[in-house]
């Protein structure tokens, strides 16, 4: 594998550790956030 590539997937590994608990906890916001709008919304 050339040098480039490796330090590419490496970085990209490192930012994916990263990213991955952002999303999900953006994730985790967003469809608790649509739950209490539902509830609220049916009252």
């Amino acid at each position: 594998m050339p040098i480039g590539l490796d330090y590419l997937f490496r970085r990209s590994e490192m930012s994916l550790e990263r990213t991955l608990p952002i999303a999900f906890g953006l994730a985790a916001g967003a469809s608790f956030y649509d739950l209490v709008w539902l509830k609220k919304k049916k009252e």
